[in-house]
């Protein structure tokens, strides 16, 4: 008789609450004040080019990058051209998120993960909105969840990116642990 065993599974990061969601044309000369929050966010540039300021560091981010902000990192975009971007804020546990403090130029496998995201979110939620993320009535079933995966997936291909392009040891260290 064959034995079944159960492995437990250990998430790296856990998404745990979506706070905004947002698909952006930017005209040119916008400016978004500088704030601070205490959850994750994160930007995609969809095309064009936008500033983002964080700690007092200003960095240019083009088509094609992703850049994660800290919980209670203060925080500003601005631009002088017209730019699309996509923005998601989201609570997520997870101790070896702050590995991507770096802009990251996204591959093709990233953007695939993205584009799903924008699509399933564009399906399923009420844009735009201006007190609380809302679904749709007609949304599709699961959204929140499949919303809350693609996120989970983007972020774990990036983690992977990072720890074999930068050999972050930390990283490598903190999942290992999480494994025992």
């Amino acid at each position: 008789m064959k034995r079944y065993y159960n492995l437990e599974i250990i998430k790296t990061l856990s998404v745990t609450g979506l706070k905004t969601v947002e698909r952006i044309n930017l005209n040119k000369d916008f400016y978004y004040p500088k704030e601070t929050h205490a959850f994750y966010e994160f930007v995609y540039i969809l095309s064009g080019n936008i500033v983002c300021e964080e700690n007092d560091s200003e960095i240019e981010l083009t088509t094609g990058d992703f850049k994660l902000i800290s919980p209670n990192c203060p925080h500003r975009y601005f631009t002088d051209r017209t730019s699309e971007i996509f923005i998601v804020c989201f609570k997520c546990k997870s101790s070896v998120l702050p590995a991507l403090n770096q802009p990251i130029l996204l591959d093709d496998e990233e953007k695939s993960v993205i584009n799903k995201l924008i699509s399933e979110t564009e399906k399923s939620f009420v844009f735009p909105f201006s007190e609380k993320i809302k679904l749709k009535k007609d949304a599709p079933i699961g959204a929140e969840q499949i919303t809350e995966n693609y996120i989970e997936e983007l972020l774990i291909l990036l983690l992977r990116k990072q720890t074999e392009n930068n050999n972050l040891q930390l990283v490598k260290n903190e999942y290992k642990l999480q494994r025992k």
